[in-house]
């Protein structure tokens, strides 16, 4: 987090949740019978929920950092995807990426404050 973030002190002692490149904050549970978990979002940003793609709560003009207590459970991992990306992902479960090979992308844009998203995907055969 404080890689991407360098300028929000706030997020220096966060070590427990983490970007997955530029563009997806990932929480994970760490601890068993967890039902609900406290994220730390920026501010600056929109971030939608990578499962139902709805948008968190945390836009906000005087905190940074906007902390969240969210739900997760054990076949839920709190994943959220920054506004003004765009993700492609597979979403059929293989039991090895030779099977995935053909499977068909599906694109997730998340639109920014300006209703604008930039991604890239780059497919080697």
């Amino acid at each position: 987090m404080w890689m991407e973030y360098p300028d929000l002190e706030e997020l220096y002692h966060v070590d427990d949740q983490y970007l997955v490149g530029s563009d997806l904050l990932v929480k994970p549970v760490v601890h068993p019978g967890v039902t609900e978990i406290e994220v730390q979002f920026p501010a600056d940003h929109i971030w939608y929920d990578v499962d139902t793609m709805s948008k968190m709560p945390v836009g906000d003009d005087i905190v940074k950092v906007v902390p969240l207590t969210v739900s997760s459970g054990i076949d839920k991992i709190p994943v959220y995807q920054r506004g003004g990306s765009i993700i492609p992902r597979k979403l059929r479960l293989r039991r090895s990426t030779q099977m995935m090979s053909d499977d068909p992308y599906t694109i997730y844009i998340a639109l920014d404050s300006a209703q604008k998203a930039f991604g890239e995907i780059y497919m080697d055969d």
